[in-house]
C-alpha cells in the first residue's frame, strides 16, 4: 500500500471490489453499510482507485457493552476498527508457465469459495468475486485448467491468517487432481513470506495486509511481476481466558492504554481500577506478521509500533494455548481461530473509539 496507513483497510474491507498489484484504501466510513446494501449497491473499483456507492442510510452506533466480531459485523463494518480484508498474490510468471499454479488459483476463486465459510472467514461477495477472477484472467489466467493437466509442485507461504484457507484448498486440488499437484503451504507470516515471494522464491503469498511499497519495489528490482486479490474477510479477536470472570468488553482507547510502546500499564487495575490487582499476561503476533501492522496500525496510530514485553509468535496456535491457559491474559488473533477454540477461550467485545468533532 503506497503511502497510506492500515487503517484505511477498514473501509477497504467494506468497499473494495478486488485487488490489483497496489490496493488503495478508501476512507473509513461513520458507520457501516448492511450486507444487503453492499449487494445491493456495490462500489467499483476503478484505475484511479475505489468509486464509493451511494451513502446507504445510517446504521444505529455501536452500544456502550461494545461489538463482538460476527459475520455480519465485520461485514457491516460495525465491528470497528478491527476488520479487515485478507489476501493471496501469485507470482504472474509461475500463472502462465506452471498448470498446476493456474487450476490452484482457478480453486482458490471457484469450489474452493466453500471452505472460506467453513474455515471460520467471510466469503466474498458474487461482485467481489468476479473482480478477483477478472484481475487473474487479465494477468493471463485465461482459459479454463482442467484438472488432468495439472501436475507439479506449487509453493505458498506468508500469512498465519491466511494459512488456514489455503490449506484447506491445497487439500482440494490434491483430491481434485488425484494426487498429482503438491502444494506446500507454509506460514512464516505476511512480511516473512513476502521477503521470499520477491525474491521469486514462492508462487503464492498469503497476505493479511497489502504489499507495502517497499516489497513492490522489491519485487521489481528482482524481475518479479505479480497480481494480488482479496479473498475473505477477517475481524481480529481480542480473547481472554474461558476463565476470565471480569471482562466482557474493552474500548480502544483502553487496548491502546496497554499495547502502546511508551505503557506504564503492568496490570489490570492499571486500566480499570475496579480490574484485578494481576499482571496482564500478553499475546500477540510477531513482527513478521500482517496482524502486527494491522493491530498496530489501526490501535497505536502507527504500524509495528508496540510494547515488546509480551508473548510475541507467527503461530496463532501457539498464542491460543498461551491466552487459554492464564486467567489474567489478554491477546488478539484471527476470528478462525478463535472459532476453532471457543471451549478455552472468551471472546471480548470492542468499543470504538469516540468520533472527534
Amino acid at each position: 500500500m503506497r503511502n497510506s496507513s492500515w487503517a484505511g483497510l477498514v473501509a477497504l474491507a467494506l468497499t473494495m471490489t478486488g485487488c490489483g498489484e497496489t490496493p488503495k484504501p478508501a476512507p473509513a466510513p461513520t458507520t457501516g453499510p448492511s450486507p444487503e446494501a453492499i449487494m445491493a449497491n456495490p462500489p467499483t473499483l476503478t484505475p484511479e482507485g475505489i468509486a464509493p456507492a451511494a451513502a446507504p442510510a445510517a446504521a444505529a452506533p455501536a452500544s456502550a457493552a461494545g461489538v463482538l466480531p460476527s459475520p455480519e459485523t465485520i461485514r457491516s463494518g460495525e465491528y470497528a476498527p478491527l476488520s479487515r480484508p485478507l489476501f493471496i498474490y501469485v507470482n504472474k510468471k509461475s500463472l502462465a508457465e506452471k498448470p498446476q499454479l493456474a487450476f490452484y488459483v482457478q480453486t482458490y476463486l471457484g469450489a474452493g469459495q466453500a471452505k472460506v465459510g467453513e474455515v471460520g472467514y467471510i466469503p466474498l461477495h458474487e461482485d467481489e468475486l468476479a473482480k478477483a477472477k477478472s484481475d487473474v484472467a487479465a494477468a493471463g489466467l485465461t482459459a479454463e485448467i482442467a484438472a488432468d493437466k495439472a501436475e507439479g509442485k506449487v509453493k505458498i507461504d506468508g500469512s498465519s491468517t491466511v494459512f488456514p484457507l489455503s490449506q484447506e484448498i491445497a487439500k482440494l486440488v490434491i483430491e481434485l487432481t488425484g494426487d498429482k499437484v503438491n502444494v506446500e503451504v507454509a506460514k512464516s507470516g505476511t512480511g516473512g513470506g513476502f521477503k521470499k515471494f520477491v525474491k521469486g522464491e514462492t508462487d503464492i503469498n498469503g497476505a493479511s495486509r497489502p504489499i507495502t511499497e517497499e516489497e513492490g519495489k522489491a519485487a521489481a528490482e528482482n524481475g518479479v511481476e505479480y497480481v494480488g486479490f482479496k479473498v475473505a474477510l477477517d475481524g481480529i479477536s481480542i480473547v481472554v481466558s474461558a476463565e476470565n470472570d471480569f471482562l466482557t468488553s474493552i474500548t480502544v482507547d483502553q487496548l491502546k492504554s496497554i499495547w502502546k510502546p511508551d505503557t506504564t500499564v503492568k496490570k489490570w487495575k492499571d486500566v480499570d481500577p475496579s480490574w484485578p490487582d494481576s499482571e496482564i499476561a500478553l499475546y500477540g503476533a510477531d513482527a513478521d506478521s500482517g496482524t502486527f501492522d494491522f493491530f498496530t496500525e489501526v490501535i497505536n496510530g502507527k504500524a509495528k509500533q508496540s510494547r515488546t514485553d509480551y508473548t510475541a509468535s507467527g503461530n496463532d496456535n501457539d498464542l491460543v494455548r498461551g491466552v487459554a491457559g492464564d486467567k489474567y491474559s489478554l491477546g488478539y488473533i484471527p476470528f478462525a481461530y478463535y472459532l476453532e477454540n471457543k471451549d478455552t477461550l472468551k471472546l471480548i467485545a470492542v468499543v470504538p473509539a469516540a468520533k472527534k468533532e
